[in-house]
């Protein structure tokens, strides 16, 4: 999916309470893809492939939070702290410490 998509997906909520589910929801699968790493350390393509794919989602759906959940009388503190619970655990998870992987490894996902 690219950028607009996600933007017709988000546009497509008429009310907030289904927009602030969904995104709870959404966050919450995520972080289990993020947590359970589902692919071995042999599929190595595959688990930059899953998180390339999740960090599009997460970078596209930051910008519906920015504008849809910023103001003080919209804030909701549970769908914050879901994002950005969801955004530590992205970038600490096992699969993205290069120090484990071999040097061509390595250089591949810094170019990524």
């Amino acid at each position: 999916m690219d950028v607009q998509h996600y933007r017709d997906y988000i546009s497509s909520f008429v009310d907030r309470e289904p927009l602030l589910e969904f995104l709870i929801e959404v966050f919450g699968v995520f972080m289990d893809l993020v947590t359970r790493q589902p692919y071995s350390q042999d599929w190595f393509v595959m688990a930059m492939l899953h998180n390339s794919g999740i960090l599009s989602g997460i970078t596209s759906f930051s910008e519906a939070l920015y504008t849809h959940f910023l103001t003080v009388d919209l804030f909701d503190l549970q769908l914050w702290n879901t994002y950005f619970h969801l955004s530590v655990a992205f970038v600490c998870q096992e699969t993205l410490h290069l120090e484990k992987y071999s040097l061509p490894k390595q250089r591949k996902v810094l170019r990524r």
